[in-house]
């Protein structure tokens, strides 16, 4: 793995939570001092917020229709 790669799957694994508290503080002290860094954090955190939030309205979107094929007995149609 190149350090290109070792960097992505440590900004990666921060972002998601994924790494034990002596990584993140070491992590966390990078942040400090690596503007590029910290704005690669910012951006991802925003990626990840906008997809979990598009992700919610697609199940809330999702449910709603089973719903409504439940009320219109939709599956039933074969009984």
């Amino acid at each position: 793995m190149n350090e290109l790669d070792i960097l992505d799957k440590k900004i990666e694994n921060y972002v998601h939570k994924r790494m034990d508290e002596s990584e993140r503080m070491a992590f966390e002290e990078e942040l400090k001092t690596n503007n590029q860094l910290r704005e690669n954090i910012r951006s991802l955190i925003a990626l990840v917020e906008l997809y979990n939030a598009e992700l919610f309205d697609l199940k809330k979107k999702l449910d709603g229709t089973e719903e409504e094929l439940h009320r219109e007995k939709f599956f039933d149609a074969d009984k």
